[in-house]
């Protein structure tokens, strides 16, 4: 093989090396969030709560009994999170947001945060559930980019142990959502005309998912 030939495919082996190389390096060092949980502790004799200024207070107003634990928890990774929420293994367990204006402190539980940034801290209350011998937590959260759903989740043990976690986060399972294409079908006249004459086809986007309910059954024959 002439020499000139095997210099020009080695160039151009290397040209495609540069490409995979400056394509796959930004990706692989994209910033992404990560967490690390701070318990709160106390004295035996003085109330967890003590630890939230307000905190006991609140509780009070609420009905609730004293948390059987608080987490800080801080995202101590380079990028943000997204559409964080919390599910609780043997607990129930809920964030709190708390926000003073100089003049009033509100308390917030809100079921999902929109935006954890890189550095900022959330809140956890955990109640313990009747003869739970392990106490976990599961974090939720939307990785960047948010336009393509990819949500995952990271499990932390509070009280025992649980299985060996992966070092990164676990994917969750993808819903499927409809196309734009499909969207735009349905929606247009030939689509319409359709869904008002004929409901064999799943219209998606028009109609709401059919659920079975007791009464919608065919009673049985006798």
């Amino acid at each position: 093989m002439d020499g000139s030939v095997i210099a020009s495919w080695a160039g151009a082996l290397v040209s495609l090396a540069g490409v995979v190389v400056s394509v796959w390096w930004p990706w692989r060092n994209r910033p992404q969030a990560d967490w690390t949980l701070l318990k709160h502790s106390t004295d035996p004799d003085i109330p967890l709560s003590a630890t939230v200024p307000g905190l006991a207070g609140w509780l009070a107003c609420r009905g609730e009994k004293e948390p059987d634990f608080i987490c800080g928890i801080y995202n101590s990774g380079d990028g943000a999170a997204y559409d964080v929420e919390v599910e609780g293994n043997g607990c129930t367990a809920y964030f709190l947001q708390i926000t003073d204006d100089g003049t009033n402190t509100k308390y917030l539980t809100p079921s999902k945060i929109a935006q954890v940034k890189s550095t900022d801290e959330l809140l956890l209350l955990g109640f313990r559930s009747n003869d739970a011998d392990v106490i976990a937590v599961r974090l939720i959260w939307t990785k960047q980019p948010t336009r393509l759903r990819r949500r995952v989740s990271l499990t932390y043990a509070i009280e025992g142990s649980i299985p060996e976690q992966p070092r990164y986060p676990v994917p969750e399972k993808r819903g499927h959502y409809p196309t734009m294409l499909r969207w735009c079908f349905e929606h247009s006249r030939l689509g319409l005309w359709l869904h008002g004459k004929s409901r064999r086809w799943a219209w998606r986007t028009l109609d709401a998912p059919r659920t079975d309910h007791p009464d919608d059954r065919e009673a049985p024959r006798r």
